[in-house]
């Protein structure tokens, strides 16, 4: 969590820094019509330069190569060209130029600071519609627990080294156990976990955001198939919207952005029981077959 602060600190820093830039920009490049003629005339009173040098009445300025017309000349055409580029009307385009510069770092510093103001108002949010949820339920509400994540049957692969969770909810829906919690990953990322605890054991399993490839390389291919015959999951190019988690012994978890509306909690918490259902539901019937099989294997013999 103090990782975490200090990196909306700096990130609010950063674009507080930007911002800064960006308006002192806007505000050198934002002259009014006097400021203007007070700028075009003293550039006009500067000495009339070619390549460098100072030119006198009388001179007269060679320039060669590709736009040397442009370059060159006598010294009262070098002045007049001079005059013309220092026009107030020349200076104020050149202006809104830059203003129109001064608005990209404004822009990125806007949405720094909204980013962080963002994740300050949902890091605020978290807490008080868990424990609306808990209270709403008769639910347990914690704020801190020190080991929790590494405790609950997390996929060791999403923690960052750390095991203390937050916001934790424990309770029963529709008959099942169930722990909400808040972690950290191993982008340093806050993330909910929803685990459910199930009345049997299951294999190792788990199903990744992936349409093409639905399943870890760590599911044994036997689970992969029961998982596709009793939930439907099957692999496709198409790009779908898929329910990842996974199972081993009586825990089913999932991981999902943090929800801080009490309705978007539930919601996901009833997405996980009615998933744990389907699954408990499938064993329960894979097991039933496998004993109608052996049972009318028995009488055939």
């Amino acid at each position: 969590m103090v990782h975490t602060l200090t990196r909306r600190i700096v990130v609010g820093l950063i674009g507080i820094l930007i911002g800064w830039f960006g308006v002192w920009l806007l505000d050198s490049h934002w002259k009014s019509d006097a400021e203007l003629q007070a700028e075009s005339q003293r550039k006009s009173a500067e000495q009339v330069l070619c390549d460098g040098k100072v030119m006198n009445p009388g001179d007269f300025c060679m320039a060669f190569g590709k736009g040397a017309a442009e370059r060159g000349g006598t010294y009262d055409e070098m002045k007049a060209k001079q005059v013309a580029a220092v026009q107030p009307d020349e200076l104020r385009a050149d202006d809104l130029i830059w203003r129109f510069v001064a608005a990209v770092p404004l822009l990125i510093s806007a949405a720094l600071l909204i980013s962080v103001i963002v994740a300050f108002v949902v890091a605020a949010r978290v807490p008080a519609g868990r424990r609306a949820l808990a209270a709403a339920h008769g639910w347990t509400y914690e704020r801190k627990h020190p080991t929790l994540a590494g405790e609950a049957g997390l996929f060791a692969p999403y923690l960052a080294g750390r095991n203390d969770a937050s916001d934790v909810i424990a309770g029963e829906w529709k008959g099942f156990p169930f722990l909400i919690f808040s972690f950290r990953d191993t982008s340093s990322t806050e993330k909910a976990a929803f685990r459910v605890t199930l009345p049997i054991a299951l294999p190792f399993m788990r199903v990744i955001d992936s349409s093409e490839h639905p399943f870890s390389s760590d599911t044994d291919p036997g689970v992969q198939a029961w998982l596709i015959a009793k939930l439907g999951i099957v692999p496709t190019k198409q790009t779908v919207t898929r329910m990842a988690f996974w199972a081993q012994d009586d825990r089913l978890v999932r991981v999902v952005s943090r929800q801080s509306r009490p309705s978007s909690i539930e919601a996901e918490l009833d997405a996980t029981v009615n998933l744990a259902e389907r699954l408990v539901n499938a064993a329960m019937e894979t097991v039933a077959e496998a004993e109608a099989r052996d049972k009318s294997g028995g009488q055939n013999s």
